[in-house]
């Protein structure tokens, strides 16, 4: 960030929790299987989890990590630069 300031470059990072994909569902898939459950078992347990670790209590979507990536690449974000933002439902705080 300190680097690129002088040109007027914003550096951020955007740091997602777990994001509810085809890839989370193939993991969900070989988890279910290896505890001998339905991946639909896994899943809900999954679900009971996150809601009890998660302040908001659910899985992010792909698309609350692309809002808050919209959102830095964007005007209203032209004077935030050298952060990092936490998209996991408040499972981390600083």
């Amino acid at each position: 960030a300190m680097d690129l300031a002088p040109y007027n470059i914003t550096v951020n990072a955007v740091c997602p929790g777990p994001i509810n994909t085809d890839r989370m569902s193939y993991w969900e898939r070989d988890q279910a299987q290896e505890r001998g459950i339905t991946q639909e078992e896994f899943r809900g347990q999954i679900v009971e989890n996150s809601a009890q670790n998660t302040p908001l209590g659910r899985i992010a979507e792909a698309q609350d990590v692309a809002n808050m990536v919209a959102f830095l690449a964007g005007e209203d974000a032209s004077f935030i630069t050298g952060q990092s933002y936490n998209v996991n439902g408040g499972q981390l705080f600083h």
